[in-house]
């Protein structure tokens, strides 16, 4: 696989004004929104403890919580999101930043790292104005733009499925460097399992991508593939009981968040449903992406291996988390957005091709991608700008685009 293409003058101002935009506005917030969500409070709280207290204590942060969700009636986020607590601490300590903007500035740190490296990582599978085009829709992406303003979990575990996924995909291709994608693939799978608890499904859609490796003709398996895909997510399960105090304590803890979440009002209320809410949910977010992207499902051919590669992800993955009761929210869907927008390409690109000159193939090509990116812009205002939504749950996200009333009699 050769490195990245020689690209012209214009096509570098177009990625660096693009990328400058995404920057900004994942920097900058204009949603009306300006409380404190219930999980970014409990978060806040732990970066302020064990930065009080050492990272070295971080079993006491542990007890703190299961001394505290003993008596919850509602589930509380866990501690063991070790990535979202130890690298909010890192910047309180290092930038002097309150506990809930260390949170957030760390959540938009890794939406911002997202959009860098998810538009590397199809510039390395297609080409360089694929890239482009992709850029263009993944800057304005509702739900990504959405989460770089949340002190949240979910920016953390969709660039570590990113890298991931990236990295599998460099050791498929034989690339020059192989072993630093290996340690790379390696760290992404132990900072899965460190950011949230729901990691084992993005694992689970590894996995399927290793075990179809053969058939769908992505690369060859190996030994050293295998063993990092096995012992990777065990080291991060270690460290995850080293921090909670032992294994007892994580069991404890895990055990604890199942019984009270299925208890949760809000959880029984906001995040259940059928099997395709998550199809629901990402309609009403970013229709006309999602709808390409199922006409892009069907352009797949046997030599369109990235776009299977990425499709195979989003069907394995999509199967156990659209049947997890009461644990359904479209934050957690995002680990699909780079999959989506890439396939939601597919037949852009080949509508541009129906053009007989080149200067008309380009034209419809930029008109397309504009016209989609607008959407993704009209969306995002509708439901995060002019509502001040803070989870966004299908009720609301109805509501925010007029569907139903905000009181229906």
């Amino acid at each position: 696989m050769p490195r990245f293409p020689a690209i012209t003058p214009a096509a570098a101002v177009a990625f660096v004004l693009l990328i400058l935009t995404g920057i900004a506005l994942r920097v900058c917030s204009s949603e009306p929104f300006k409380g404190v969500g219930f999980d970014e409070g409990y978060y806040a709280r732990y970066v302020d403890q064990i930065s009080r207290q050492g990272w070295w204590n971080y079993t006491a942060l542990v007890q703190t919580y299961l001394d505290e969700q003993k008596n919850s009636a509602n589930g509380l986020p866990t501690p063991t999101r070790v990535t979202i607590v130890l690298g909010a601490s890192a910047w309180h300590l290092v930038f002097g930043a309150s506990p809930l903007g260390s949170v957030r500035a760390v959540s938009c740190a890794a939406s911002i790292l997202t959009l860098l490296a998810a538009t590397a990582f199809v510039w390395r599978i297609r080409s360089a104005g694929f890239a482009l085009a992709f850029l263009a829709l993944f800057t304005f992406s509702p739900t990504q733009l959405y989460m770089a303003h949340r002190a949240l979990a979910d920016s953390f575990m969709c660039l570590a499925v990113l890298l991931a996924l990236w990295s599998l995909w460099e050791i498929f291709a034989k690339s020059p460097c192989v072993w630093t994608w290996r340690a790379v693939f390696g760290v992404s799978l132990v900072l899965l399992v460190l950011t949230k608890e729901n990691a084992v499904f993005p694992f689970l859609g590894i996995v399927a991508l290793v075990v179809a490796a053969r058939c769908f003709k992505f690369g060859a398996v190996d030994l050293p593939l295998v063993l990092m895909t096995t012992l990777a997510p065990l080291l991060g399960v270690l460290v995850i009981c080293l921090c909670a105090g032992g294994w007892s304590t994580l069991v404890d803890v895990y055990s604890l968040d199942v019984a009270k979440t299925y208890g949760t009002p809000y959880a029984l209320a906001a995040e259940d449903g059928p099997w395709f809410r998550y199809i629901v949910d990402h309609l009403l977010a970013n229709p006309v992406v999602v709808l390409l992207a199922i006409g892009g499902a069907l352009y797949l051919t046997a030599d369109e291996k990235p776009g299977l590669y990425l499709l195979i992800f989003v069907v394995v993955t999509y199967l156990p988390m659209c049947n997890v009761p009461h644990g359904m929210n479209l934050r957690y869907a995002t680990i699909w957005d780079v999959p989506l927008t890439y396939l939601a390409l597919l037949p852009i690109f080949h509508w541009a091709q129906w053009p007989g000159h080149e200067f008309l193939r380009r034209l419809v090509l930029i008109v397309l991608v504009s016209a989609v990116a607008l959407s993704e812009i009209q969306n995002y205002v509708a439901i995060f700008v002019d509502n001040a939504i803070y989870d966004p749950v299908t009720s609301y996200l109805m509501q925010a685009l007029k569907m139903i009333s905000a009181r229906p009699q």
